[in-house]
């Protein structure tokens, strides 16, 4: 389990799935609201293969610690933030300014 803590009341547990050499696409992986990140596992396994994956627990899901209230905008933030924490396995920007720009735009 990887925690990025996002604050004294929010840390999101995320994982990182990657073949070592794999130049793939980049997924991250989206679980349901109150799914764990292993609901991900059989889809894990054939994409992981070639591509590079990224999954989290969303807030009040699975191992993520969460405190309050929370809109789609902080889950989007939260989708944002993964990516950007991932820089060691090489996590392709783009998938963290989609998820910058859903979490500011007007919902």
């Amino acid at each position: 389990m990887t925690m990025l803590e996002r604050g004294q009341d929010l840390g999101i547990n995320y994982k990182v799935d990657k073949v070592d050499g794999a130049a793939g696409a980049t997924w991250l992986l989206f679980n349901g609201a109150t799914l764990p990140l292993e609901f991900w596992d059989p889809v894990v396994r054939v994409l992981a293969a070639q591509d590079t994956v990224v999954r989290f627990d969303q807030r009040n899901a699975g191992a993520t610690r969460a405190q309050g209230p929370f809109s789609l905008l902080d889950t989007a933030a939260d989708a944002a933030a993964v990516p950007a924490a991932c820089s060691r396995y090489s996590v392709t920007s783009e998938i963290s300014e989609i998820a910058r720009v859903v979490s500011r735009s007007d919902m």
